[in-house]
């Protein structure tokens, strides 16, 4: 992201006239910092959720709560989850969300398209097939449902 605002003169010009000189990331914590003004100004006290990479970038986040998604094996996700509760932050795995994605179609969507659990389910069954391909083990969102990447893990007797 930090490339494509160096490249975009406007981009460059707006950081000159703030005293940014070519520093990317003087303009990132430039607009973090007037995001979480306008929220805490709209909605005090508001707990803000910030993806990982906010934290990642040294944005100055006192109080968020980071939804970490990094890693691609189970051991790399506890490392950044490590990472983010060690800097004193609390934290959201995504592979807890699985279940939530119901949440996040009605917030992150289209209004006219979250009206109806049917016009849902195509993009919910995506998801869950997506995640089960990347090794989380995902319930269906909705009924009974087929994946061709289905979670089956070897069970061991012991």
């Amino acid at each position: 992201m930090k490339n494509c605002w160096y490249n975009n003169a406007q981009v460059r010009q707006r950081m000159n006239g703030l005293g940014f000189g070519d520093d990317t990331s003087k303009l990132l914590n430039y607009y973090w910092n007037k995001m979480f003004q306008m929220i805490d100004k709209a909605r005090p006290n508001t707990k803000k959720i910030v993806w990982q990479e906010v934290l990642d970038q040294n944005v100055p986040a006192a109080g968020t709560i980071a939804h970490v998604w990094k890693g691609g094996t189970v051991d790399e996700m506890m490392q950044e989850m490590a990472s983010v509760t060690k800097a004193g932050h609390n934290a959201i795995l995504s592979s807890c969300w699985p279940r939530a994605s119901a949440v996040a179609e009605r917030l992150w969507s289209d209004p006219k398209q979250t009206t109806s659990p049917d016009m849902a389910w195509p993009r919910l069954h995506e998801f869950r097939c997506k995640l089960l391909a990347r090794g989380h083990a995902t319930e269906p969102p909705n009924d009974p449902d087929y994946c061709p990447f289905e979670w089956n893990p070897p069970y061991q007797e012991r």
